[in-house]
């Protein structure tokens, strides 16, 4: 009996220490956003988009271009007629290129619009990913951790029945068949709870590439939850997605790039307009035959280009933008195809892991008033403590697999809010507060 009761407090101690030096899953989803890789890239790709839009908008802006010179000539030798000294001149020169006419101007600038929209869209459907990716790989924490729990019972439950047959192969009323039997038993359960901690140092791993921080100990899901069980229509789910999804708007916004760089690249068949405007002032000092000398002048010029032929590099642009533009329209269609297929099967999985929540709560209360039956038993006589630690075990199995029919159903349940546009942060918040501390 003081055995049993060692064994139980030490679990239940090694776990109330791990609970006060935890990270909560808000915790984690807040330093994903600080400190992941895939936001920092996105974001940058949203600031590259807004830069090409200035790029091209900088197109109808003039071009000013000052040139200052100076020149000096000195004459250290001179043979022959005529006569030449030394001078020296300065020079300067202003131009000025005021762009009138580019006709695919305005598609280039719908073209990079069109692209800061589309990485836009980019950048929320991260975020609302990177809810579910901290959502998931927390709960594999708490999964794994639960897993060793019980595996450190089941070790616990192997050693005491080994030693036990021990004790009955030296009186000879056991076997040494059955006493190698649990001999590897043994040596199994602390193989399989090595492997299942080599799982959990990995995930926490994973978790460290996640937020740049590491994760030290988890907080566990609480089996008392009363969480809102929720009804969706597949069919109001898949219309919402097929229109609202951020992968669709993507697709979408990629069909309008394409579209808007065909014409773009059309228009470098048209004539362009440019205005030209120089001033240029020169000033020699002595020197020459002629004497010191000024001269300044100006010009404004229209410029008219009608491009001939360029090599046929204009028509190949139009051609690629062409296929370009017949490509997007097939990605568009098929990413409505998957988008379907992954509404469907998420949707499918909703309903399974909510069915299977009822069931694996019946079987933790069934385990817990076998537990407690058995421990009664043991109380008066009745059971042994091997049946004790084996009713333990099978309590900390059903809650291990009741938590894990939980956090499958809230998974599947946060890919649906996705799916229907409503995911936010407030979200998981919610699943934090169904922590335990």
């Amino acid at each position: 009996m003081f055995k049993i009761n060692n064994i139980i407090i030490f679990f239940v101690g090694a776990f109330l220490s791990a609970s006060l030096n935890a990270a909560d899953l808000l915790d984690v989803y807040k330093r994903a956003l600080e400190n992941d890789n895939k936001i920092k890239i996105t974001d940058a790709d949203y600031f590259i988009a807004k830069e090409q839009y200035d790029q091209s908008l900088s197109t109808v802006f003039p071009e000013i271009n000052l040139t200052a010179q100076t020149e000096e000539n000195k004459i250290d030798k001179y043979t022959g007629g005529g006569s030449i000294r030394d001078n020296r001149s300065d020079s300067y020169s202003l131009n000025i290129s005021q762009p009138i006419l580019r006709l695919g101007l305005f598609d280039k600038l719908e073209k990079a619009s069109d692209n800061i929209e589309k990485y836009n869209e980019n950048r929320n459907f991260v975020k609302e990913d990177l809810i579910i990716e901290s959502t998931k790989i927390y709960f594999s924490l708490i999964d794994l951790m639960n897993g060793i729990s019980a595996l450190k019972i089941k070790k616990s439950m192997a050693e005491l029945k080994l030693s036990n047959a021990g004790l009955l192969y030296e009186k000879g009323a056991l076997t040494n068949i059955k006493l190698n039997e649990l001999k590897n038993d043994y040596r199994f359960s602390e193989i399989d709870l090595q492997q299942l901690e080599n799982e959990f140092s990995s995930v926490k791993q994973d978790v460290f590439l996640l937020t740049g921080k590491e994760i030290v100990d988890v907080h566990n899901l609480s089996t008392e939850i009363s969480f809102p069980v929720t009804e969706y229509d597949l069919s109001v789910i898949l219309s919402k997605a097929l229109s609202d999804d951020e992968m669709i708007k993507m697709a979408l916004y990629d069909i309008n790039i394409a579209k808007n760089d065909l014409s773009s690249n059309k228009a470098e068949h048209y004539p362009t307009v440019d205005l030209l405007a120089t001033y240029d002032y020169l000033d020699t000092s002595s020197g020459s035959y002629r004497g010191a000398s000024t001269r300044e002048g100006s010009t404004v010029t229209l410029v008219l280009n009608f491009p001939i032929f360029q090599g046929g590099y204009i028509n190949s642009k139009v051609r690629e933008s062409r296929y370009n533009l017949e490509k997007t329209k097939y990605n568009l269609d098929l990413t409505r195809k998957n988008l379907q297929k992954d509404v469907i099967n998420s949707y499918n999985d909703f309903v399974y892991n909510q069915n299977l929540v009822k069931a694996s709560k019946n079987g933790l209360q069934e385990a817990k008033q076998n537990y407690e039956t058995i421990k009664d038993g043991f109380v008066l006589g009745v059971n042994t403590d091997i049946q004790v630690i084996e009713a333990n075990y099978n309590l900390h199995t059903a809650k291990k697999d009741y938590i894990k029919a939980v956090m499958d159903y809230l998974v599947s349940d946060l890919k649906i809010k996705k799916y229907s546009s409503s995911l936010n942060s407030k979200d998981i918040e919610l699943i934090n507060q169904w922590l335990i501390w």
